[in-house]
């Protein structure tokens, strides 16, 4: 069964608020709550060889780069290193729910 959507959760390192995340698969999308530290609150994601990337298409940029990421085959729980390059910021991101 293919997944649907991915529930996930962003620091950055300094002790910020977790940022919620949800990544759809349908259109590529993602959203998160208003009134948190990310730039935007949705965008489009896409997945390269090997990170997941989350992006603003109205400033044609990236918003989180969540290394070692991948979609269709990291489990709930899965973990690693995101960087958030508007910011320069570093910190992690983890899986907290999957719907398939």
């Amino acid at each position: 069964m293919a997944r649907e959507a991915m529930v996930m959760s962003l620091t950055k390192s300094g002790g910020s608020n977790p940022e919620g995340v949800i990544i759809n698969a349908s259109g590529n999308r993602w959203t998160s709550p208003p009134g948190g530290w990310l730039k935007v609150q949705e965008g489009v994601w896409h997945q390269n060889s090997r990170d997941l990337v989350l992006l603003d298409p109205a400033a044609d940029e990236q918003v989180a780069v969540c290394s070692g990421c991948h979609f269709e085959s990291v489990g709930k729980g899965g973990s690693g290193k995101a960087a958030y390059p508007p910011s320069g910021d570093v910190g992690s991101w983890s899986v907290v729910d999957i719907t398939s």
